[in-house]
């Protein structure tokens, strides 16, 4: 298994100077594009061949996130080496990498709206803000790869699973932060009421499905042993008062919730964040307090 994993950190550091390069490709193309497209201005023959070479270069950024992504759960979950560097870069890489489907889409539908001579901006700039996350990927990915793997601590201390049992829950609270972050932005936005109702389950799901593949790859692991001896006994306790503390914080929360809801009157853009806060709000309550009572 050291060996495969030797041969995948290879494989994605070398995948990662191609995907940078053809970052930096995307990004001068873009930049040259806008401005054109967004004005109607006649394009050269060679943009045919441009954006194919831009689909190569997305198909290739795309490897180097599942390379990159599957060599360090394999670190976290084999070798039992986590840290909050490669959390967050396994984190922010499984929503990257589904971002790339939406580039496609973007850039799809800017040709189509190219010929009919409408207008692009907002699409050009989702295009700018998902590869500024690719390439925000691209630098926790190569930090991560390069890091000295930290020492196995489950072989020092007495704590069951200590390294999986901190990634979930590590997980937990930068899933539930960015997700509050979110909402936060979408409230001092104000995002319109239309735009959230289309965009609140699917941008909901992408951030929380890190923190699923997490859970799932955690279980996976777990599957053989009984559920009695998931966790020790001071795992137990940490998790039973974060238990209690979510239940009480979020109870609190979601009444205000609720009030502001109907002081807006129904169509407000409560109607659709509501869900999301819910959610978000207990991951990230939950995981901080548990990561708190097992540092203790």
């Amino acid at each position: 298994m050291n060996k495969t994993l030797k041969r995948l950190r290879i494989t994605s550091l070398s995948l990662g100077i191609i995907a940078a390069c053809g970052l930096v490709y995307n990004l001068i193309l873009f930049a040259y594009l806008r401005p054109r497209v967004v004005h109607f201005e006649a394009l050269a023959d060679q943009v045919e061949t441009l954006g194919l070479l831009t689909g190569l270069s997305l198909f290739l950024v795309g490897l180097f996130h599942l390379s990159t992504v599957i060599t360090l759960l394999l670190q976290i979950f084999v070798r039992k080496s986590a840290g909050l560097l490669k959390t967050l870069a396994v984190v922010i890489g499984v929503i990257s990498g589904l971002l790339l489907f939406s580039d496609l889409s973007m850039l799809q539908d800017i040709g189509k709206q190219y010929e009919m001579r409408w207008d692009t901006a907002g699409e050009w700039t989702i295009l700018f803000i998902n590869h500024g996350l690719h390439g925000l990927f691209t630098l926790l990915a190569f930090s991560a790869l390069i890091s000295k793997d930290e020492t196995d601590r489950s072989r020092e201390a007495p704590v069951k699973d200590e390294v999986l049992f901190l990634t979930a829950h590590t997980t937990g609270l930068l899933c539930g932060g960015i997700g509050l972050t979110g909402i936060a932005l979408a409230l001092i936005g104000p995002l319109p009421v239309w735009v959230a109702k289309a965009i609140s389950v699917p941008i909901g799901l992408l951030i929380v499905l890190p923190y699923l593949l997490v859970l799932g790859a955690w279980l996976a692991a777990k599957h053989r042993e009984k559920i009695a001896d998931w966790f020790d006994e001071k795992q137990l306790q940490d998790i039973s008062r974060a238990g209690l503390w979510t239940l009480a914080i979020t109870f609190l929360c979601m009444l205000a919730a609720g009030l502001l809801q109907r002081a807006n009157g129904p169509g407000s853009l409560w109607d659709f964040l509501w869900l999301p806060l819910y959610l978000f709000l207990s991951m990230t309550t939950f995981s901080a307090v548990t990561l708190h009572y097992a540092r203790r």
